[in-house]
């Protein structure tokens, strides 16, 4: 498990400088992002002349989304590496994104027909945690304890404020069965709530205890990794 997480975060040092100082590729990647919207807006009109089978016009809406994901993505990606307010913004809207393309490949493809509320938060945490490692460390360090405490307050007011329901029920006049009623209702309510808020809180405290780690994996490596880099320069690939 060492080797791999090494592997990983050698890759994302080695791959983040040189894709965020590439100005050529970013702009480009610009280019076909604006483009492959202005496809994406046209092809609603393609498909409003329905003149291919829907299989190909699935393939079609699969294949413009892919590459306006993709060069969205990169084009944008200096910001989500250097800025607090732009990675909480594009890495949580990539994770949704990307997370979802997955789950929606397990359903259809893989005939994963049951599959359960923590295998969505390991596929989230993982897409998460990755673009947390990948970014500027403090970068990702910081905006995943800003947002995990974010996260703790909002559960523990939710909690708060359900329990002052509860209490107001209790207290009042009304039958027990509306009492008991109410209270289940009230539970659902906060259990519903809880259900949104816990994914993004373990993500997030996932990706704090991450980058945490790897800050401690770059001192020890320190050396290693600009032997590596002087090594890639060498031969043009950093």
């Amino acid at each position: 498990m060492s080797k791999l997480i090494s592997t990983i975060f050698i890759f994302q040092e080695l791959n983040r400088e040189k894709i965020i100082n590439n100005d050529a590729l970013l702009n480009k990647a610009k280019k076909i992002f604006d483009a492959s919207k202005i496809i994406f807006y046209l092809y609603f009109l393609f498909l409003m002349l329905q003149v291919t089978s829907d299989d190909i016009n699935a393939w079609i809406f699969i294949f413009i989304a892919a590459v306006s994901l993709v060069s969205g993505f990169i084009s944008n990606i200096k910001k989500m590496c250097t800025n607090i307010s732009d990675f909480l913004k594009l890495a949580l809207f990539s994770t949704f994104v990307f997370g979802s393309i997955i789950l929606i490949i397990l359903l259809e493809y893989i005939n994963l027909k049951n599959f359960s509320y923590f295998l969505i938060i390991a596929i989230f945490t993982l897409i998460w945690t990755f673009l947390s490692t990948f970014s500027e460390n403090n970068i990702g360090k910081l905006s995943n304890a800003i947002f995990a405490a974010l996260l703790v307050i909002s559960l523990q007011f939710n909690s708060f404020i359900w329990s002052e329901k509860e209490l107001a029920l209790v207290k009042s006049n009304v039958t027990s069965s509306i009492r008991e009623g109410e209270l289940a209702s009230y539970k659902v309510q906060e259990l519903a709530i809880n259900k949104v808020f816990f994914p993004l809180f373990v993500m997030t405290t996932i990706g704090a205890l991450a980058c945490a780690y790897k800050e401690y994996w770059l001192e020890k490596n320190e050396v290693r990794l600009n032997k590596l880099k002087d090594a890639c320069k060498k031969v043009g690939k950093y």
